[in-house]
């Protein structure tokens, strides 16, 4: 019998080092498709949830924050060169219990020639077509997130980008939102963009490799808008309370769903819009910069309702008053014109909430 140490152990050595070597990089390939249902969600060993305050992890690992991940691999490069050239280096690598969406190379290239941004010079917050906004939309700031959260269907996630700022949002409630869900494939989308299924982890979080650039949500208005869509069976696939995505909070539908319109425009939501409107409070719809009562200016939750629902719950002269009110009384009589606005905006304030809702927060 040969010793290990004779020229044919050093060669079977040498060639099971190869074959390990060959399957740890077979294992680091796979799983790179979208991610899906099906997919197994257990992830592999996850991140320190309490890293050392020096940055330094406790559990051995030599990532450390998501500049390191961006750093660690090539397929990662061309987001890391939009990070570094748009100054967010440092505020990134601040963060601690987070989850990143990293845009392929592909993705951000075809992101480049779809919006003919071809020159490398950045302008202020914006570079080759990309605004420092929009690139901290792919930071949430929900905690850790896992395969398995991504895969259990329709959740809203808090961003921690601003609309307020071209910094990114420093506390909880300022965030821009974002959704993900399984599309009727199974697979999972992040505002309509593919996840692809292999994740990354570091002390800092995990991160997920996307195939596209995310975009920032419409505004509230824009969103009311927009028709529910409905589905083979004529009904609509928002016909339960529902977290939506938008620039300036996130709208949760309430009540029945509605064929048509009860109380003028052509939207499912016109009574919503009206009411707001009735209130002065129609900026909100727009964007942050408003307050409700006695609440500073920022970002809001809409708790809409539909107008069947309206007409569920009042009478006609009720809703006429609520949504006309003012608008009768404005050049006619200022005592009740006043009284009108105060009724509108003491009815609108229980389905306004200051702030950004998570449902990731709620449960």
């Amino acid at each position: 019998m040969r010793r290990l140490g004779g020229p044919g152990g050093s060669l079977a050595l040498t060639l099971a080092l190869a074959l390990a070597l060959l399957l740890a990089l077979l294992v680091q390939g796979a799983s790179t498709g979208p991610l899906g249902a099906d997919d197994d969600p257990s992830p592999g060993p996850g991140p320190s949830p309490d890293p050392d305050p020096d940055g330094e992890p406790e559990n051995g690992r030599l990532l450390t924050t998501f500049v390191d991940l961006l750093s660690s691999d090539t397929r990662f490069s061309e987001f890391l060169h939009t990070v570094q050239r748009l100054g967010m280096v440092i505020p990134l690598n601040r963060i601690r219990n987070g989850t990143l969406l990293v845009p392929t190379n592909e993705a951000i290239r075809r992101f480049r020639k779809e919006h003919d941004e071809d020159s490398s010079h950045a302008a202020g917050s914006i570079y080759r077509g990309v605004a420092d906004s929009q690139a901290w939309y792919h930071v949430i700031r929900d905690g850790i997130i896992q395969s398995s959260n991504l895969t259990q269907g329709p959740m809203v996630w808090e961003s921690f980008s601003s609309s307020e700022s071209i910094d990114y949002a420093a506390e909880p409630g300022n965030g821009i939102m974002l959704k993900t869900l399984l599309n009727s494939n199974g697979k999972v989308l992040a505002n309509g963009v593919p996840v692809i299924a292999l994740n990354y982890s570091c002390v800092a979080g995990n991160a997920f490799q996307i195939d596209g650039l995310l975009t920032l949500p419409p505004t509230l208005w824009e969103l009311l808008q927009a028709e529910i869509p409905k589905s083979s069976s004529g009904r609509s696939r928002w016909d339960r309370p529902l977290a939506v995505e938008s620039w300036s909070a996130h709208v949760a539908t309430a009540g029945a769903d509605s064929d048509a319109a009860t109380d003028g425009g052509s939207s499912s939501y016109s009574a919503m819009e009206k009411l707001l409107t009735a209130a002065g409070w129609s900026d909100i719809l727009s964007g942050p910069g408003v307050g409700v009562g006695s609440e500073s200016s920022g970002m809001h939750t809409l708790w809409a309702f539909t107008n069947q629902a309206f007409s569920n719950a009042l009478a006609f002269g009720e809703r006429a008053y609520l949504l006309y009110g003012p608008a009768f009384t404005k050049d006619e009589d200022a005592s009740m014109y006043g009284e009108a606005v105060e009724d509108a905006r003491s009815f609108a304030a229980d389905y306004i909430s200051s702030g950004t809702v998570s449902l990731a927060r709620l449960g």
